[in-house]
């Protein structure tokens, strides 16, 4: 069953894709980034997932939020069990990929499987990486992810979210 998507979240996904296959042929030359901004409530979440679960380059994703509700949220509608996904008729068994919430770094896998989206704030990843020398969960992180997705990235004017995202 296909998705259904409104038109601008349609024209999103295919920017995005377009834009992460261009980058797959670079990888290892320079870091990338990107920006695709939606209005509240225009249907961000149904575009992350839609990259998260079907890019063909995007074995691993991290979703990143700025808050914990907001990560719980996002983790309950990209993993089917709320939101998007549910409303589309999707359940949890027939995504491709597992949603993992990240609520602690040792939530996060020792060795992080194929067809994952995890999802974290951004509070959590400054901390997995401040505390890289006694744990090695950031640079697991940093090695396994094929895609970083920073939802509500309108929170940036905070010099440390800036600095986090970048």
């Amino acid at each position: 069953k296909a998705i259904e998507l409104w038109p601008h979240q349609g024209k999103a996904v295919e920017m995005a894709a377009a834009y992460l296959d261009r980058a797959a042929t670079r990888r290892g030359r320079k870091k990338l980034s990107a920006l695709v901004n939606i209005p509240t409530g225009g249907g961000k979440t149904a575009v992350i997932g839609a990259i998260g679960h079907w890019h063909p380059t995007v074995e691993v994703a991290l979703v990143v939020a700025p808050r914990s509700a907001i990560r719980d949220q996002l983790s309950g509608e990209l993993g089917g069990t709320r939101g998007f996904f549910l409303r589309r008729g999707f359940d949890a068994g027939r995504l491709p990929k597992k949603v993992l919430p990240i609520r602690s770094a040792s939530d996060l896998p020792k060795t992080i499987p194929t067809a994952t989206i995890l999802v974290s704030t951004i509070q959590l990843v400054n901390d997995m990486a401040r505390n890289r020398a006694d744990d090695p969960a950031y640079d697991r992180l940093r090695d396994r992810c094929d895609v970083i997705i920073v939802d509500e990235g309108h929170y940036e004017p905070a010099q440390a979210w800036s600095q986090s995202i970048r």
